[in-house]
């Protein structure tokens, strides 16, 4: 599994491009960066404007802290190395969540992370009247062993991250 560890939030992008990320990081090695996860919504595929970069290491990522963040069309990113900076680096979103779910779908779902592992549940309506959960968990370890999981099913059917 990936560490959360090794992750920063790049934010106000006009642009999911990778290639100028990893350009704008390319003296910290050609193979610095493991992966880029652009994020979109679930249901229209539009690009939310942030992403993650995933260093190899915590050494390069320490060294990717020292530097300025990316530009991309001429927008300097914005850069956490934290997350999100607000304890949101431990949330899974769940999306396409039927209306008839509840709080102990999401919460059995997870229990083999431990009984502690979810701090908080939310509920949210996103614009095509679906709900969607946000799943806070005690720390960044125990949240990134919940998204390497399957997501919850309720009714026959899978939850979207």
């Amino acid at each position: 599994p990936r560490s959360a560890e090794h992750k920063f939030f790049l934010g106000k992008c006009p642009e999911p491009n990778g290639n100028a990320v990893r350009d704008h990081y390319k003296s910290l090695g050609e193979n610095a960066i493991d992966r880029i996860h652009w994020c979109y919504d679930y249901t229209s595929n539009v690009f939310r404007g942030y992403g993650f970069v995933y260093f190899r290491t915590a050494d390069l990522l320490e060294k990717a802290k020292q530097m300025e963040a990316p530009t991309i069309q001429g927008q300097l990113l914005a850069k956490d190395e934290g997350g999100f900076g607000s304890g949101r680096e431990c949330r899974i979103s769940l999306t396409s969540c039927p209306s008839n779910i509840e709080e102990w779908h999401v919460r059995d779902h997870y229990k083999c992370l431990g009984d502690d592992a979810i701090v908080s549940l939310e509920w949210g309506e996103i614009f095509n009247g679906s709900l969607k959960a946000y799943v806070q968990f005690k720390d960044p370890e125990t949240m990134q062993k919940a998204y390497d999981m399957d997501t919850p099913c309720v009714d026959g059917r899978y939850l979207k991250k």
